[in-house]
């Protein structure tokens, strides 16, 4: 199998025509998708990535890491620094509206 991209932060390049969105994040030849609503119902608007920033977070984290689909996560503001909030391998996060609002 080819790699398509070794971005994990927008992989793909993507700018819907919204002020405030949250792109793709993670391993663009995932085995694994984790595909939510939209960040306004999913998070991840603080950071720029998927399922990040809620009060439920660490928990969908922690079991997407015990199941072995990431590597680890974290939550703390250092991945605000440049590290990378989530340690994915094996999967890729996404949004069916990356924008932060619909309607």
């Amino acid at each position: 199998m080819q790699n398509v991209t070794d971005r994990t932060r927008n992989p793909f390049g993507m700018r819907p025509d919204c002020q405030t969105y949250v792109p793709g994040y993670g391993d663009a030849n995932a085995d694994f998708h984790v595909v939510g609503d939209h960040p306004g119902v999913h998070g991840g608007v603080e950071a720029g990535v998927p399922f990040t920033g809620e009060p439920w977070s660490d928990a969908f984290l922690s079991a997407l890491t015990d199941a072995g689909l990431i590597a680890g996560f974290d939550s703390d503001a250092a991945s605000a620094a440049g590290e990378a909030p989530i340690r994915s391998e094996r999967s890729f996060f996404s949004y069916l509206h990356m924008c932060a609002t619909t309607g």
